[in-house]
């Protein structure tokens, strides 16, 4: 059976907001992304909602610390793009991801039932009246759209626990149990003040290794201890690739056999730097739970991008330039953010609640549009031409 929560998930991660400016208009029709050449598309309203509620879950977290013109700077300084550039960007990555991954739910057999297409419409139906009209025009949000949204966010989310099963049946034990193990790295830059000689580290790791307590040992000596582990059934050469240890070292954490136990100081070709490792672990669950998510994202993310490069977009950045983020969404109250946080996590586990209690606002009053805004009207006009 598919799993039912991503739904309702979806839906409450609806967020509030309240306008502070006005913008443009948007022609619904127009084609934003053309796939494969006329097989299908996205269109400049879908797109236009989707940018536009991605900006307004920024808005709700970063508004308050960066003030109304934060989309006009950039992430990084070094960044080539605005905030607004690199997120529209992100968008239209997303929406060609969820296209895709709703193109191959049919090889998992994934279908939404007729009860989950009305939970959606319930979903859909209740973020519009949980918004004002201006909220919701500004946004370009529409019954269609919502729901449409939500049924791509639950498709992805289906495929993407599907695909990783896939893989998952084809993982053996060899490839993910990990054990894990402490260590103390000794060199002579770990103390700019005091640097050791090489001698001096070699005593201190080896008064370490013949410690009762390892770790009271290293901070004795003034080190810290740090933590790693390795694959189990790998060969020596294979953890020197993964880990990046000297071979020599990874032989010494690699021949310790019971749990507790405290190799030798080994110290590195060439001098410089002296480790001691203890074995914590055999077979360490977290671990190995943590590599095998990795390996199932990693698979999952392979073919997802394969999906897409094997698609043919034609995105029309005429049209998509006319999505601009110059009208800003500010929650009501910091506890509105709260209560969504508390929402979203009630309905991981059941589908019923979709409630969109959080999705309220209020008007903050209107403001002039920026210069750079066009004319709504016009651009009517032209998407229809288009």
């Amino acid at each position: 059976m598919i799993n039912r929560k991503n739904m309702t998930r979806a839906a409450a991660r609806i967020c509030t907001a309240a306008l502070l400016l006005t913008g443009c208009g948007i022609g619904d029709s127009a084609t934003l992304i053309n796939v494969n050449h006329g097989e299908g598309k996205i269109t400049l309203g879908y797109g236009n909602f989707v940018a536009r509620y991605t900006q307004a879950t920024y808005d709700k977290y970063y508004l308050q610390y960066y003030g109304n013109d934060y989309w006009k700077g950039k992430f990084d300084e070094d960044d080539d793009e605005t905030m607004e550039e690199t997120v529209k960007g992100d968008v239209i990555d997303t929406m060609e991801e969820q296209y895709v991954s709703r193109a191959h739910a049919k090889d998992y057999d994934i279908e939404l039932s007729d009860e989950e297409n009305k939970e959606i419409q319930k979903a859909a139906k209740q973020f519009l009246e949980d918004n004002s009209d201006e909220i919701i025009k500004e946004m370009g949000a529409t019954e269609e759209y919502v729901a449409e949204m939500l049924t791509n966010d639950t498709y992805e989310e289906l495929v993407k626990e599907a695909v990783r099963e896939e893989k998952n049946k084809k993982l053996k034990d060899k490839d993910v149990v990990q054990n894990s193990f402490s260590y103390v790295e000794l060199d002579s830059d770990s103390d700019d003040e005091n640097p050791k000689t090489d001698e001096e580290l070699k005593a201190a790791a080896e008064r370490i290794a013949k410690a009762d307590d390892f770790e009271a040992a290293v901070k004795e000596e003034g080190f810290e201890v740090e933590t790693d582990y390795y694959t189990a059934a790998g060969t020596v050469d294979e953890i020197v690739e993964e880990e990046g240890y000297d071979k020599n070292v990874t032989k010494v954490f690699m021949n310790l056999k019971k749990e507790g136990e405290v190799s030798e100081a080994v110290g590195v070709k060439g001098g410089g730097d002296y480790y001691v490792f203890r074995l914590d672990k055999l077979g360490d669950d977290d671990k190995t739970e943590e590599v095998r998510n990795d390996k199932l994202d990693e698979y999952y993310y392979d073919k997802l991008d394969k999906w897409v490069d094997e698609t043919e977009w034609d995105v029309n950045e005429k049209q998509w330039a006319k999505v601009r983020f110059t009208a800003v969404f500010e929650s009501s109250t910091d506890e509105d953010a709260e209560e969504t946080e508390e929402s979203a996590d009630e309905t991981t586990g059941d589908t019923d609640t979709t409630d969109g209690e959080d999705a309220s606002t209020e008007d903050s009053g209107d403001e002039a549009a920026d210069d750079d805004s066009a004319s709504g009207d016009e651009d009517t006009a032209e998407d229809t031409e288009e």
